[in-house]
């Protein structure tokens, strides 16, 4: 039996971030191709509501686009424990490698054992960056 690679979908639902509208459309192709197109809360996702589409599609060329009304802006927190953490050990680990390039430093004197801050290029924006420091609240998680 041969089915159709063309088709057209729309569902539209609630969620913790308001009213979700889904619409897929997928025409005929060779080889499977998806082009989503998500709301900024939902952007984080989109790795994953792909691979949950690929998982039920072979072929063909599929649109997806999923909105949401009324988005509530998700808020997010430093996890300070892990950064403090962080700091600590990149820290120890340049004092083990290196000891006349570490800068000592009084105002970290709450962030790591001894004060001791890195010189280095090191800043805080990589800091923010490893994973788990910024955390999004536990109320705004969707899944």
């Amino acid at each position: 039996m041969i089915q159709s690679m063309t088709g057209f979908g729309k569902a539209s639902g609630d969620c913790q971030l308001g009213s979700v509208e889904i619409t897929i459309q997928s025409v005929n192709n060779r080889y499977f191709i998806i082009r989503s197109y998500l709301s900024e809360p939902l952007q984080p996702l989109q790795l994953n509501i792909e691979k949950f589409v690929k998982k039920r599609l072979i072929r063909g060329s599929a649109v997806l686009t999923v909105k949401t009304k009324e988005e509530k802006t998700p808020t997010y927190r430093i996890n300070k424990e892990l950064a403090k953490w962080y700091v600590g050990e990149i820290a120890h680990l340049l004092l083990e490698v290196n000891d006349d390039e570490v800068l000592i430093d009084e105002q970290f004197d709450n962030l790591t054992p001894k004060g001791i801050f890195v010189n280095h290029e090191f800043s805080v924006g990589s800091l923010l960056n490893l994973p788990g420091i910024i955390q999004e609240s536990e109320e705004n998680s969707v899944f």
